[in-house]
């Protein structure tokens, strides 16, 4: 399920994406680093493509990309799963709103 908040800060090609109390610093543009979650470990990376940041995972039980896209005070992020155990790709969409 998606995360109740979520923090994205872009500082020249570095992002930071924290929900709760974790927090994923990456490159943008850059190789993917190894990251661990609750599925295992994953190679993320993470680029602009226009005004979306993209963020791909890749792991063995399958891959994940999110597109963040903001628009005023709100935030989309469109998930896409793919996996062994999945009939086809999964999509969902989230909207966040600022609180600050």
């Amino acid at each position: 399920s998606p995360p109740r908040s979520l923090s994205i800060e872009i500082e020249g090609s570095k992002v930071t994406i924290g929900s709760g109390d974790r927090r994923l610093e990456l490159e943008l543009g850059g190789s993917p680093i190894e990251a661990m979650g609750s599925q295992g470990k994953a190679q993320v990376s993470a680029n602009m493509q226009g005004p979306m940041l993209i963020v791909m995972v890749q792991s063995d039980k399958g891959d994940r990309t999110t597109a963040y896209r903001a628009s005023g005070d709100r935030l989309t992020v469109e998930v896409t799963m793919t996996g062994d155990r999945l009939a086809g790709p999964l999509k969902y969409v989230s909207t966040y709103a600022r609180t600050n």
